[in-house]
């Protein structure tokens, strides 16, 4: 086996040994860079002291298989390997998790809320739903339309709460609303304008075993993330002095790193678990399309949000609404590029869903041709038209749902 350089590096809070290696070492990191060899590789290592006993041999492999790591487990520690230090650093703290809750016997509660800013208007659904059908397209097999995200619940999510009983939500309503009108003076009350564009995947820099694909916000005005982070802190402040976000909640949710809070403000439009595997290469993905601009979005609201049950306009129901904005009315819409179309009763069955008394209507596939958006390969989804009502009859949005999850009436 082949010497090989060692230095150490800082990620976040950990620092790791890392191993500049050659090719006869690769093994150790195999299955994180697709057992394909190309020159030297970096590998990551750390290591958590422990009772392994108290950790199986086979959770242990499914960990391994999980994270895309090597883990060897010696006699009161578990050394963890692998070509990426965030891959590293993730199964470090699922092991840790998994040690707490043998030694307790105690296993944490699942995320019940979210505090989220919708991503819904019109224009930013067209182009996100553009979006993925040329990933679709572009990706041949390696992505299907079970990887995507819903355009109806876009969302940026500013961090989970586990609110396990009504005194919980109470609690969590109570420290949000304490803090709303502060949130608001920080944007003027005038909401927060966004700039939704650039597409990045987690793990950074590793598009051929990445686990999401996301858009990068940023401030219009200023093209950073200051007032965005500047509402996240108070917001977080609120939720910490109330209980209900704890400091270990947020290093696992990446809020808090390296004891400083530094949240992933993004809009994802693609993950790997919805499809149930691992990751996806969107490397060519990342090549044609790493510069597309999504839109500009005005961000009104914050929402406390369930995630476990949907409203009847497709998004997460709403506990708690914070606006940022002192007006109510939202801004119009640009005029979108192509025409109305009206359909009769005999094509809008075709789709199965009726127009409803809110103006929703729905276009079957033969018509979206017509207005310049091809099919995706799935009839799973359904695009319609949102028009604002029946007044104006001006199109307001363009959205496709997945029929599966829409609620019923």
């Amino acid at each position: 086996m082949a010497d090989s350089d060692v230095e150490l590096k800082k990620i976040g809070s950990r620092t790791f040994r890392i191993h500049r290696t050659w090719a006869d070492r690769e093994a150790i990191s195999r299955r994180s860079v697709g057992g394909r060899t190309e020159g030297s590789l970096d590998i990551f290592e750390t290591v958590v002291e422990l009772d392994t006993e108290i950790l199986s041999e086979d959770l242990l492999k499914k960990l391994e298989e999980s994270t895309a790591t090597r883990i060897e487990a010696r006699r009161g520690s578990v050394t963890i390997s692998g070509s990426s230090g965030e891959a590293v650093e993730g199964a470090r703290e699922e092991i840790r998790r998994l040690a707490d809750e043998k030694r307790t016997g105690r296993k944490a509660s699942p995320y019940t809320h979210f505090v989220v800013i919708p991503m819904t208007t019109g224009s930013i659904q067209v182009k996100g739903a553009e979006i993925q059908q040329q990933i679709l397209d572009d990706s041949l097999d390696s992505v299907n339309e079970r990887c995507l995200e819903n355009p109806e619940r876009f969302r940026c999510v500013l961090c989970m709460l586990r609110l396990q009983s009504q005194s919980d939500l109470m609690t969590a309503k109570l420290a949000l609303r304490k803090v709303s009108r502060e949130m608001k003076e920080v944007v003027r009350g005038r909401g927060l304008r966004l700039k939704v564009g650039g597409l990045e995947v987690l793990p950074e820099g590793k598009p051929r075993q990445a686990t999401s694909l996301y858009c990068v916000l940023k401030e219009v005005q200023t093209q950073t993330q200051e007032t965005l982070l500047n509402i996240s802190k108070i917001l977080y402040m609120s939720l910490q002095d109330a209980g209900i976000l704890t400091e270990e909640d947020m290093r696992r949710q990446k809020i808090l790193v390296d004891s400083e809070i530094r949240p992933l403000f993004c809009m994802t439009l693609l993950t790997a678990r919805s499809a149930g595997v691992q990751n996806l290469n969107l490397s060519l993905v990342v090549d044609r399309m790493r510069f597309r601009e999504v839109g500009e979005v005005l961000v009104e609201e914050i929402r406390l949000a369930r995630l476990d049950q949907i409203d009847e306009s497709g998004f997460f129901r709403s506990e708690l609404s914070m606006p940022l904005s002192f007006s109510n009315i939202l801004e119009p819409e640009q005029p979108m590029a192509f025409p109305i179309i009206r359909m009769s009763s005999q094509s809008s069955s075709l789709c199965g869903w009726k127009s409803s008394s809110r103006g929703v209507m729905n276009l079957c596939q033969r018509d979206l041709g017509q207005v310049g958006f091809s099919p995706l390969r799935s009839r799973h989804f359904e695009k319609h038209l949102l028009l604002s009502n029946q007044k104006s009859e001006a199109l307001r949005s363009f959205a496709y749902v997945n029929a599966s999850n829409r609620p019923t009436n």
